[in-house]
């Protein structure tokens, strides 16, 4: 039995453990692309606890437009997080 494709061998794989439906590559990548976004958002959460913590234990006179721009970075995430729902 020769396999060219990744596919083939994909599909291949599952027929040997019992599924017999092919794979729904189309879901995988969605469920995919909304983990990744979702994640990025919390990254960004962490990103103003940190900027928080910092600008508390040193304060200086860029504390407030650090703070400003963490909360800017968390705008940005959740909207490319609306996007991303919007298109799916």
């Amino acid at each position: 039995m020769e396999l060219g494709k990744p596919l083939e061998v994909w599909d291949s794989i599952l027929k040997i453990i019992g599924q017999k439906e092919a794979v729904d590559w189309g879901k995988i990548v969605t469920i995919g692309l909304l983990l990744a976004i979702f994640f990025y958002v919390l990254f960004a959460l962490l990103i103003v606890r940190q900027v928080t913590l910092m600008t508390n234990f040193l304060g200086t006179k860029l504390s407030p437009y650090i703070k400003t721009f963490a909360w800017i970075y968390v705008c940005y995430a959740v909207l490319v997080l609306l996007l991303i729902l919007n298109v799916f």
